[in-house]
């Protein structure tokens, strides 16, 4: 499983708290023969964006990481594509001032078969 990202959080006028993005999922796929042709994604979810109004301080929220693909098959073909890339960082807006989170945090794929023909 991917980790979520860290909360956007903020003090102003009051004190706001806004969440990172969600961590990608965990995926496992066991099978005799497996054909991929399209994608799987277990992907992280980006920190979103935010505008505050009269802030004194703010942290944008961070992006969730990519979560995890097992593949265990006998066989495994096809021209798909396994993704577990990590969200974007939020941004948060005030007036003239951006502040960027961090984010793009990438989860891993694993695959294991006797024979393949995966390109």
């Amino acid at each position: 499983l991917g980790s979520g990202g860290g909360n956007g959080v903020g003090s102003d006028c009051y004190s706001w708290n806004y969440p990172g993005g969600a961590g990608g999922a965990a995926l496992r796929i066991v099978a005799g023969s497996l054909q991929l042709s399209g994608t799987v994604s277990m992907n992280g979810v980006g920190g979103g964006s935010i505008s505050v109004g009269c802030a004194a301080s703010y942290i944008a929220p961070g992006g969730g990481s990519g979560g995890s693909i097992w593949i265990d098959a006998g066989s495994f073909s096809g021209t798909g594509t396994p993704s577990v890339l990590g969200g974007d960082g939020g941004r948060a807006y005030q007036r003239t001032h951006m502040s960027l989170a961090g984010g793009r945090s990438g989860g891993r794929v694993a695959a294991f078969s006797h024979t393949s023909t995966f390109s």
